[in-house]
């Protein structure tokens, strides 16, 4: 049976594991956040291409209706 000594080496190394899980946790955490900032970004700049594109079509032939779906500014 294990003495006291080692279950306190064990309880020690425990806590140490769980301590560097939690800072995992939240590393991970803000990665996420980093992460839905960018997927945000990017389908703004997505947006803003396929308005401009629409824009473009539009300029290059005024005459053709536009789409249901264009957005022009």
């Amino acid at each position: 049976m294990a003495d006291q000594t080692e279950i306190k080496i064990i309880r020690d190394e425990m806590l140490k594991l769980a301590a560097e899980i939690d800072r995992c946790h939240s590393k991970i955490s803000e990665m996420h956040d980093t992460l839905d900032c960018m997927t945000q970004l990017l389908a703004a700049k997505d947006l803003e291409i396929k308005t401009k594109d629409r824009i473009i079509s539009y300029y290059e032939n005024p005459h053709s209706p536009p789409s249901q779906n264009s957005i022009l500014i």
